[in-house]
């Protein structure tokens, strides 16, 4: 399989999913980027810049198991094609206080799901649809 490395900064809205208590529903988009990261006797320090290129969406549901617990399912779509992760959590996340500004933090173990176009394409010349 093919390592896929990536980073990209998503940014949208989330709130609370209409009919559903104490379910999140994220959905946002993250441009074509570049990643640049460098170390100097400060520390490390990226940058992220935007490419010409495609969109990827990331969409999620978080349900709160609990006062500090949470479960997520998602999926990220990378441009307007069938290449698509989907992720869920193992087990449980937990909430807590994070170190910068004293910001809410998720932590959470994630299983990952890779589909891409060359898998659906394969699947369709088995079959004879072309």
């Amino acid at each position: 399989m093919k390592q896929v490395i990536y980073a990209m900064q998503f940014k949208g809205t989330a709130g609370p999913k209409a009919g559903a208590s104490g379910v999140i529903k994220a959905s946002t988009t993250a441009p074509s980027c570049t990643l640049s990261s460098v170390v100097d006797p400060g520390g490390v320090s990226g940058t992220l810049l935007p490419v010409p290129g495609g969109k990827a969406s990331f969409e999620s549901e978080v349900t709160l198991t609990g006062e500090t617990s949470f479960t997520e399912t998602g999926t990220i779509r990378f441009g307007d094609s069938n290449h698509l992760l989907r992720f869920s959590t193992v087990g449980q996340g937990f909430l807590g206080i994070g170190n910068v500004a004293r910001r809410e933090r998720r932590r959470s173990i994630c299983r990952r799901e890779w589909t891409c176009h060359l898998e659906l394409h394969a699947e369709r010349h088995r079959r004879g649809d072309r």
